[in-house]
């Protein structure tokens, strides 16, 4: 017997090979899903995992070459059953025609119940195993609410020019946590400047988000508007969101003083009005600025704020005395160890000699004519 089957094996080697070829060609095409051509149920059709917020409608697509088993969808391995209309779900029903293989999953108006995995099975029988594909139905909710810590919304936040502000922003409620932006001014501040952690949610599957930033503020931060945003998935495509934002008061001292209407070596002529300006650019809160005649107060409070800083302008009428005098602007503000001060000295010529000569002794007259 063995000879002969030897004998048999060798004659057909040809045949033998083809029959292993066609057995391999059909596990592959099992294997990868695509065996209707042999005879094999297969998808056409699998349900995709999609984002959605709670309300709107949910369509899981499910269709299959080749069916010959029963379909039915499962809801974190709940079977819902073979029925069309889905019993006990009155918001859920299967779709599309059966006779050609569709078996669709509509969800209307989706709940946070509805959230989890989906699948859509395929029964075996004797001619060809079971199937099934999944997919996930994540149900997005807002964040309720968006807050800095201690503080409202829109207010005002005073902090020293070089010190360090530390704030906190909670977002409340979302699913999936929410992200959570920090801005200054138009700048999204850097990550290495945010901490964020994660609350436990007191809700089941809705999350608090809590992001602190930590920055060094200087004095050109003044005025500007500090800000957290949440981001998050239900908000786009949309005009809604959540921020909250504070406007920083900046304390610094002002720069040095400048004074105008006045050049170096200018000489005045008596008896015609001048006015002097003199100009302390910055601080907060605004500095104090006063003119002084020999170390007296001569000014009538005569001060203005302009976008660049404090202005005082002196407006006066040089006499003769004022010769050799020196006037001084000083600035004084509550964080200068010590007042900041400019001044000129004015040259002023006399209009007659007579008046000249009659100069106090040690003034040096300046006639400007004879």
């Amino acid at each position: 017997m063995t000879p002969q089957v030897m004998k048999a094996t060798w004659t057909t080697s040809s045949r033998s090979i083809r029959l292993v070829s066609a057995v391999f060609l059909s596990w592959i095409l099992l294997l990868n899903g695509l065996g209707s051509c042999s005879g094999y149920q297969s998808f056409r059709e699998v349900p995709e995992s999609v984002q959605v917020k709670e309300g709107q409608d949910v369509f899981l697509r499910c269709a299959v070459d080749g069916q010959q088993g029963k379909v039915q969808w499962t809801k974190d391995g709940f079977a819902l059953g073979f029925e069309r209309h889905v019993p006990g779900y009155p918001r859920y029903a299967y779709s599309g025609d059966p006779s050609r293989g569709e078996h669709h999953l509509l969800i209307n108006g989706v709940t946070l119940t509805e959230d989890g995995e989906y699948q859509c099975q395929v029964g075996p029988t004797d001619a060809s195993p079971a199937i099934w594909a999944a997919a996930n139905v994540t149900v997005l909710i807002p964040p309720r609410r968006l807050s800095i810590t201690n503080w409202s919304d829109g207010g005002t936040i005073q902090v020293v020019g070089g010190n360090s502000l530390s704030l906190e922003c909670v977002v409340s409620g979302g699913r999936p946590p929410a992200t959570v932006w920090w801005y200054l001014g138009n700048t999204n501040l850097l990550t290495d400047q945010v901490i964020e952690e994660m609350d436990a949610p007191s809700v089941p599957r809705r999350w608090n988000v809590r992001s602190k930033v930590d920055l060094r503020v200087e004095a050109k931060d003044d005025r500007k508007t500090l800000s957290c945003e949440a981001e998050h998935p239900a908000f786009r495509d949309t005009a809604q969101g959540l921020s909250a934002s504070l406007t920083l008061s900046v304390l610094h001292p002002p720069g040095l003083p400048v004074i105008t209407g006045y050049k170096k070596g200018q000489i005045f002529r008596e008896g015609e009005r001048q006015n002097l300006s003199c100009r302390a650019p910055g601080g907060n809160p605004k500095p104090r600025v006063v003119w002084r005649r020999e170390g007296r107060p001569v000014d009538a409070n005569s001060t203005f704020v302009d976008s660049v800083g404090v202005v005082n302008t002196y407006s006066m009428v040089p006499t003769k005395e004022d010769d050799g005098v020196q006037y001084e602007c000083v600035v004084g503000h509550e964080l200068l160890e010590e007042p900041l001060s400019a001044n000129i000295t004015l040259t002023v010529y006399c209009k007659r000699v007579t008046e000249c000569l009659a100069s106090p002794p040690g003034q040096i007259p300046h006639p400007t004519s004879a």
